[in-house]
């Protein structure tokens, strides 16, 4: 592949799955995808202190003690319009085992030609 080459061409030209290709993800694959980021002090921070910077920020995030009063919640959950409810014969029927005669059935109705995921290749199906 020279240089300047439009990836995209260079797929259809080479094929995704050429050594050349996967040699170049691998290496994509070991940088670092935020470049930099704004610190909550505006400060725009670069290179390894981002990953430093990203650690901070969800830490503190997911460290968080509960922030809404229990009167808040139920005063939001009393508001919300009619929330339907399941009838005990719906209960009962969501409560049993899926078989395998549903799986089946559900993976009939998947349409022809067309992939659950790109990472679900694993001979599940």
């Amino acid at each position: 592949m020279g240089k300047g080459t439009d990836r995209s061409k260079w797929i259809e030209q080479e094929g995704i799955c050429s050594p050349d290709f996967l040699h170049l993800e691998d290496l994509r694959a070991g940088a670092p995808s935020v470049g930099s980021i704004k610190s909550s002090e505006g400060d725009i921070i670069t290179g390894d202190s981002v990953l430093e910077v990203l650690y901070d920020f969800y830490k503190e995030l997911y460290s968080k003690k509960d922030t809404h009063c229990e009167d808040e919640i139920l005063n939001f959950l009393h508001n919300i319009p009619e929330i339907p409810k399941i009838t005990p014969a719906e209960v009962n029927v969501m409560g049993k085992p899926i078989t395998k005669d549903e799986v089946l059935q559900a993976i009939g109705k998947l349409k022809m030609g067309k992939a659950p995921g790109r990472w679900f290749d694993n001979g599940f199906i």
